[in-house]
């Protein structure tokens, strides 16, 4: 992760199905000047973006 901040990637989201970074799918980065931060609502721990994942049978 800390070679996203590197490169400048502004923002990133980490897919994490097995939950081996703790109890949360997605986590969503920002890059902040040169800090990386992931974005979580400050209340509850949950991340301030809303994602629906939608399943296509093609």
């Amino acid at each position: 992760m800390k070679d996203y901040a590197r490169i400048g990637v502004a923002y990133y989201v980490v897919y994490d199905p097995l939950q081996q970074l703790g109890n949360r799918l997605l986590r969503v980065h920002e890059l902040r000047g040169t800090n990386d931060t992931e974005l979580v609502n400050d209340l509850d721990g949950t991340s301030r973006f809303r994602i629906d994942f939608i399943e296509r049978n093609l």
